[in-house]
């Protein structure tokens, strides 16, 4: 058989838009979210769906293995794919805090995960952050290491060097916010503001 003809044939039985449009009914799927499952643009979809592409092959294969799995596994899927599109712009960070002892302000590095940097109370910070598929933020999570006979915004000094746990979120999609912390000395409140990237 001639390749064109092969060709020609495999073309035909591909998924058509009605398969399609049922298929992700079926589902309960989105454009937006079939989209970000399949790694493409949702205006690649919309071409699917009006009949304007044809749907790949590699697309249909993937929705047919897709529609096989348990629907607790689907919905990790979907939550994966949330998460693999979520970015957090890494870089240098300028804050400004307040808590119950006054305020102050200082610098954090975000960096593939890890957090750290310091204030004007000689704190040290270092921690994590990890991005939510279902809150679209970043959770942050940073302990703060006091030195003896320095202040805090959440406390007086101490003759002894001293922790501050800190549980907050923020959105990765603004260069300006505010963040509202929770810590085991009470809570607290900071501006963020996007300085600069790393570099290279």
């Amino acid at each position: 058989m001639r390749l064109d003809t092969m060709f020609s044939l495999w073309h035909i039985v591909l998924m058509n838009k009605s398969e399609l449009k049922n298929a992700m009914s079926a589902l309960g799927l989105s454009s937006a979210t079939l989209a970000k499952l399949l790694d493409v643009t949702p205006r690649a979809v919309s071409m699917w769906l009006t009949g304007e592409r044809s749907v790949p092959g590699p697309a249909e294969a993937y929705i047919n293995l897709f529609s096989k799995l348990p629907a607790s596994q689907r919905e990790l899927e979907i939550q994966k794919s949330e998460v693999d599109k979520l970015t957090m712009k890494d870089g240098l960070y300028q804050l400004e805090f307040d808590g119950r002892n006054g305020s102050g302000y200082g610098v954090l590095i975000f960096e593939n995960g890890r957090i750290y940097g310091s204030d004007v109370g000689n704190g040290k910070w270092d921690g994590t952050y990890t991005l939510n598929p279902i809150t679209k933020h970043a959770d942050l999570e940073i302990r703060v290491e006091m030195p003896a006979g320095e202040e805090s915004v959440l406390g007086p000094a101490q003759r002894f060097s001293w922790n501050v746990d800190v549980k907050a979120t923020m959105d990765p999609t603004k260069d300006v916010g505010v963040i509202n912390a929770q810590t085991n000395l009470g809570p607290a409140t900071a501006k963020y503001k996007f300085m600069r990237s790393l570099p290279e």
